[in-house]
């Protein structure tokens, strides 16, 4: 049985101007460079991100401390940070996109249910986490 149809999220205007910033960046940016694309697509974001944090900290086993945009270089093989050449910065909008692709995909197959789910799971297994999930068991 799959999720619920209202824990979907197909933000589809969202999803097509994001591929389209990340395929031609200049058209949008006056400096092609990670931090302008990241901090467009943060101002863009009306709630379309749900979830992104979430499923990047479960997916990466850590960095629940730092905004999604800080943590995707971490993603690469070898951390890309810091960002600083313009072969960095292409690099890090190239792995921004596959990654972005491969979390709205699956925010769409699974639904924001499962993706909370997975977090609160792995936030029970942290030590330090002494929030409210705690209480509950």
């Amino acid at each position: 049985m799959g999720p619920y149809t209202t824990e979907l999220v197909h933000a589809r205007e969202f999803e097509e101007t994001v591929a389209l910033l990340l395929k031609r960046s200049g058209m949008y940016v006056q400096h092609e460079n990670y931090h302008a694309v990241t901090a467009f697509i943060l101002g863009m974001d009306q709630g379309e991100l749900i979830g992104l944090h979430q499923w990047l900290v479960v997916k990466l086993d850590g960095f629940n401390n730092i905004r999604w945009d800080a943590s995707i270089p971490e993603l690469s093989v070898k951390s890309i940070w810091p960002i600083n050449s313009e072969e960095d910065h292409q690099k890090a909008i190239k792995l921004l996109g596959a990654t972005l692709s491969e979390f709205f995909e699956y925010r769409r197959k699974v639904g924001l249910t499962k993706i909370f789910y997975d977090y609160a799971n792995w936030l029970l297994k942290q030590d330090w986490y002494d929030g409210p999930l705690r209480e509950q068991q």
